[in-house]
């Protein structure tokens, strides 16, 4: 019996891409065996309220073709529920296709989805949203405001490098008081809370000891706010020297709360989510994601799949 799936479709995603290989999508996920439903987004947000449609008409896989943004909100739809995710990246950073080591290759990709290779992944609450990668408070949320779509679209990684030099004249940042379930206080003017390694495209990481699937947060923070202090915490983080750093602190957690004296603006999965304070939790495997079947080299004392 073919498993019944539901595809949605971002068609914005990558510059248009998404759509542009909608149609070679369809057939080969039809051709390789799912009873396939197509769902296309049309504004932000549908996609969660499109994948909570398909789970009540009792679709057993979800699988995405878009971006991040995408995965994101399809995430959110998903948490807790026994369907798999699949994904078909096509969108500008691929951040979690890197995470996840899923190939950006669309045929591929469909192979990969068409499977029954199932890893569980951990998931972030930022108060009553989920996220799959990392959330951001302070700085780099307020680069999420600032980043144009044109110059993302066109610069792809580089447009929040870019953006993130220019934000850096004028941003004031404020400090946070930032508490671990533990209940040990640290100050600070920027912290990532990380549940996953990769950061901003495939080459950026922040909480670079993150796991996705260990029960963990990750939460790095950033104790400075000049300006100088941010210059260099960014040079840092983009030649991945950043916990060398005497004033970045780095801590393991299951929960985090971040509160600040004037309101701080908080991004999650590179999605402007809301602002402080709020409260940061795991939820260890909360999410089934379809994943390629590992190719073993001959002397793994494990054999082949």
């Amino acid at each position: 019996m073919s498993a019944r799936a539901v595809l949605i479709v971002n068609p914005t995603a990558g510059q248009g891409r998404a759509g542009r290989i909608l149609s070679e999508v369809e057939e080969l996920l039809r051709t390789g065996g799912l009873d396939l439903k197509v769902f296309r987004t049309e504004k932000p947000g549908e996609a969660t309220l499109l994948t909570k449609r398909a789970l009540a008409e009792g679709c057993e896989r979800v699988i995405v073709l878009g971006g991040d943004g995408t995965i994101s909100e399809a995430i959110n739809g998903l948490a807790g529920s026994k369907a798999v995710l699949g994904v078909i990246s096509a969108g500008t950073g691929e951040v979690f296709a890197a995470e996840m080591g899923l190939p950006t290759d669309p045929v591929e990709a469909c192979r990969v989805v068409i499977g029954d290779k199932i890893r569980e992944i951990d998931l972030g609450k930022a108060d009553g949203r989920y996220f799959v990668l990392m959330a951001g408070i302070g700085f780099d949320a307020q680069v999420v405001k600032e980043v144009k779509p044109e110059v993302k679209k066109m610069l792809k990684d580089l447009a929040y490098v870019l953006t993130g030099i220019k934000t850096l004249l004028t941003y004031k940042p404020t400090l946070m008081r930032i508490v671990l379930d533990g209940g040990k206080a640290i100050e600070g003017y920027f912290a990532v809370v990380g549940n996953a390694r990769c950061y901003a495209g495939r080459y950026f990481s922040v909480a670079t000891q993150a796991s996705i699937d260990d029960g963990w947060l990750d939460v790095c923070i950033f104790k400075r706010g000049d300006m100088a202090s941010f210059v260099r915490y960014l040079t840092g983080v983009l030649l991945r020297r950043h916990l060398d750093y005497s004033d970045v602190q780095y801590f393991r957690t299951k929960a985090v709360s971040i509160e600040s004296l004037h309101p701080v603006l908080v991004q999650a999965d590179g999605e402007l989510i809301g602002q402080t304070p709020m409260r940061f939790s795991v939820v260890p495997r909360a999410l089934s994601v379809i994943v390629p079947r590992l190719r073993l080299r001959r002397d793994s004392r494990q054999g082949s799949f």
